[in-house]
This record gives structure tokens, sequence and C-alpha cells, in this order.
């Protein structure tokens, strides 16, 4: 076991120097504290997504909801459509509940606390200590992946990750370190520094601020540094769709409700017998624990698979419904 932990502290001034010299631009960064609403969008949106990915969400978002009110006022729907290509969409369910609740609760005027935002549906401790630093200029320290990437390779802690206890540990570091004076710009420091500079794989150490400190750098372990568990193996599942066409101009969709994967988002109905339907295409999907094989078939004008869940629309507006990625994949294919 490696489990260095050393009294070691990182330049507060040093990090913030580099911070000010190479934050990217990004539209919600703006003045200090920051705007709530376009900081919590931006924190919901960029969870697990990659800046270049999550920005034109953000941006489409802020077009249609500048605000927490209009955000409120919307539905399920039009949010999931919006949402649609970016995946996890339990956070999208989330967002609406969120600004529904927040505007109910505190009006136009939201400007909340590390307590306060906890209480929104979808915002947990890490959310929480982001929001209130950046908007609200209260002393909580972010314990996100790039953060914990940043604090093990540091020290040369070697707590995987994804074990049970990492959270624990590593926030203990980062609060240890958080600059009190401005939380938000050196929360937002750390987490850029994981981003821009001590990445997953191969970190530019040569341009890393703080590298003279780092026990990875010191010893050569950055490909060792941070442990990860290792994960247990995806679930295998197949899914056999059914493209049923009732005129030349219609289709059949479903609402998929409950609780399994895409819930409120619309898909095809799926096969129930095995029948000899002529295949269509055929694409494999990963989910965070789930490997989909996804086969489409072309069942014509068969009713037999109808059910509640089902409606008939004109195929000319499938896609003002708000479909999972295969879904939206299957229709360019058709397309081509």
């Amino acid at each position: 076991m490696l489990t260095i932990i050393p009294n070691r502290h990182i330049s507060q001034q040093i990090l913030l120097s580099w911070y000010n010299e190479n934050a990217r631009p990004l539209p919600w960064r703006t003045g200090f504290p920051r705007d709530p609403y376009k900081t919590w969008l931006a924190e919901v949106i960029m969870q697990q997504t990659r800046i270049s990915q999550g920005l034109p969400y953000y941006e489409a978002f802020i077009e249609a909801f500048p605000n927490f009110e209009d955000l409120a006022k919307s539905d399920e729907e039009t949010v999931l459509k919006l949402w649609q290509g970016l995946g996890y969409y339990t956070r999208a369910r989330n967002l609406l509940k969120a600004a529904k609740y927040a505007h109910q609760m505190y009006g136009n005027n939201i400007q909340l606390s590390y307590l306060q935002w906890q209480k929104l549906p979808g915002v947990g401790p890490y959310t929480a200590a982001a929001l209130a630093s950046l908007s609200n200029n209260e002393a909580y320290a972010v314990v996100d992946g790039n953060v914990m990437r940043v604090c093990s390779r540091y020290t040369g802690n070697d707590t995987p990750l994804n074990a049970n206890e990492a959270k624990k540990v590593y926030a203990e570091l980062a609060t240890e370190w958080l600059y009190t004076s401005e939380p938000g710009k050196w929360n937002e420091a750390m987490m850029e520094l994981g981003a821009l500079i001590c990445t997953p794989k191969n970190p530019n150490c040569a341009e890393c601020p703080i590298s003279n400190d780092c026990v990875a750098n010191a010893l050569q372990l950055q490909a060792e540094l941070p442990k990860m568990n290792k994960k247990k193996a995806a679930e295998q599942r197949e899914i056999n769709y059914l493209i049923i066409n009732p005129t030349a101009k219609t289709i059949i969709l479903r609402k998929r409700i409950g609780t399994d994967i895409w819930k409120s988002l619309y898909d095809f109905p799926e096969r129930i017998a095995d029948k000899q339907e002529h295949k269509l295409w055929h694409t494999k999907h990963k989910l965070t624990h789930r490997q989909l094989s996804i086969h489409f078939y072309n069942a014509g004008k068969n009713s037999d698979y109808e059910h509640s869940d089902c409606i008939t629309i004109p195929i000319a507006d499938i896609n003002k419904y708000p479909l999972p990625k295969p879904i939206v994949m299957f229709l360019k294919h058709q397309e081509g």
C-alpha cells in the first residue's frame, strides 16, 4: 500500500494566479458571486459530461429558460426534448422539479445557502458546495472527480476514487486547503486544474503550477494514481423494437413509464413473441450499468402490439418527441 498523506499544502496564491491566467471563458463564469441560476444550470448539465458536449445544451437551456421562473413554468416533455442525447435523464427530471420548488419557495430572487441548495431535487453535498461557494461566497470545498484526482496525486494517497470512504478522505484534504477568502474561485481553480492539467490520462505535469510539490510527479506515479476499484461487469440486455406503420404516413410510439431506463421518453413497442418480421437495423448502446443490444424490426401494419402507453403519430412529427439516443440513431440510419 502506498498511502502517503504528508502534511503538505498547495500554494494558494500560485494556484489562484494560474487560474486567473488559464481559466476557460465559459458563459456562466461572469463575476463573483456567480449568478445562482446560471451556475446551478451549468453544474447540473456538466455532471459526468465534458464541457464541449454540455456547452450547446447549456446555451439551449439558457435561450429557452433564462431564469428559474421560466424553467419552472415548463413541462417535463419539453425539458426532456431539450436534454435529448445528453443521457442520465434523471438529471433533467430533477432539473424541472428543482426549478419549480425553488421558484415556489423563494420567488425570483434566489440566493440560497448551502443547506437550502441541498433541499432542491438532485442537489447533493458536492453540488451544494459548488453553488454555495460560487454564488454565495460560503466556505465549502468542492469534492468532484477532478478535485479528488488532484488530491490523490498531490499527496500520494491511493484510496480508490470509487471506494466508499473516498469522498470523506479527499473532502478532508480539500477542506484543509480551501482558500476561505475566495472559496468560489478556489474551488473553480481546483476543478480547472484537474480538467486541464491533472487529467485522468497523460497529465501535463510540465505545465502544472504545483508539480514541484506533487508526490505523484516526484515518484513518477501519475499512471498509478488515482486508484480505482474494479467495476462490476455491465448487465447485458437485449431489446427488440417493432416499427409499426398503421398507415403510410403514421407510426406507433410508446411512452416509457415506471422505473425502467429512459423514463418519460418515447421509443417503439417491443416484440412480445417470436415472429419473423424483417430486421431493419442493429446497434449496441452502453449505459452506466448496462450494455444494450438493440434490434429494429419492420412489423408493417401489425396492430397486435398496441397498448395503453402507445400513441399513433404522423411520421413527420416524430422528432418533436423526446427520444433515447438509439432511436435517434435508428432514424438517421433510415434517412441515410
